[in-house]
């Protein structure tokens, strides 16, 4: 069959993450300033903590217009850009649902409309995901080595290929 790409579903998660970038570069380089008045150390160290995470959160916004889903007949690779790649070997695939996530309070890397690498929830434990949503209409892919969590664009067109390609491997 071939390869087949499909795109994440549009999602406004990257705003957010904006938002809260532009913020932290604000409070990182006043954090800075008020070092170069007082000479405090912490100020300093706090500064380049904060600055630090705003890098981390600009490297992510420039990856996410890359999130996607490359299914061919051996494997699902899982990526976005060049901070994330998840390789799931279809025979390793036991099963693909569709549901919503319940929310932990453990924090990780999940923000309104975006969920990325180790994210835990409290209904099924640790997830992966390269999602633009964070709990809901997840698609679900538990394997041997743990569930990953997804969300294509085009849904029901991903499932119906997704299962041409495994039919008589799932368990």
């Amino acid at each position: 069959m071939g390869l087949k790409v499909y795109v994440a579903r549009r999602s406004y998660g990257w705003l957010f993450l904006f938002l809260l970038t532009i913020l932290l570069l604000f409070i990182g380089f006043f954090t800075l300033q008020l070092y170069m008045a007082i000479g405090d150390t912490i100020l300093l160290i706090s500064s380049l903590l904060i600055l630090g995470v705003a890098l981390f959160q600009i490297i992510v916004l420039a990856n996410l217009p890359y999130m996607r889903y490359e299914l061919n007949d051996e494997k699902l690779v899982i990526k976005c850009g060049f901070i994330l790649k998840y390789v799931i070997p279809l025979s390793s695939i036991k099963r693909v649902v569709k549901r919503d996530l319940e929310i932990s309070l453990w924090s990780s890397f999940r923000l309104p409309g975006l969920a990325l690498f180790r994210v835990p929830y409290a209904d099924v434990g640790v997830v992966k995901m390269c999602a633009t949503s964070m709990s809901r209409g997840i698609i679900l892919i538990e394997t041997d080595r743990g569930l990953y969590g997804i969300t294509p664009d085009n849904e029901e067109q991903f499932i119906a290929d997704f299962h041409s390609r495994i039919r008589g491997k799932l368990l």
